[in-house]
């Protein structure tokens, strides 16, 4: 999912017949950005009608800017996400 701030910026946006519900709800304005690639370390991938949403409230909560979400299906295509908190690193190790 990406960011409804970041999205328009780099995508022609939609709305979207899509409901997502959350913990602490309906979301309302939920768009669909067209053919966004995601970038990051050596991945690569285009995503074509990314779920796009107001993530303001995450941004107020942590003290920093969301710019997206990664999901378990995203996640789910790394043979290991490795977390290194001391050196602020983010690895991922692709399926062979």
């Amino acid at each position: 999912m990406i960011s409804s701030n970041l999205a328009p910026a780099i995508a022609k946006v939609h709305d979207s017949g899509d409901k997502v519900r959350g913990i602490s709800g309906k979301v309302k304005n939920v768009y669909e950005a067209d053919k966004i690639v995601l970038q990051f370390a050596t991945f690569r991938q285009l995503n074509l009608d990314l779920t796009s949403f107001d993530l303001t409230g995450f941004s107020r909560g942590a003290g920093l800017e969301f710019s997206g979400i990664m999901g378990l299906p995203l996640i789910g295509m790394f043979a290991s996400v490795t977390l290194d908190y001391r050196d602020g690193c983010v690895k991922f190790d692709y399926k062979r």
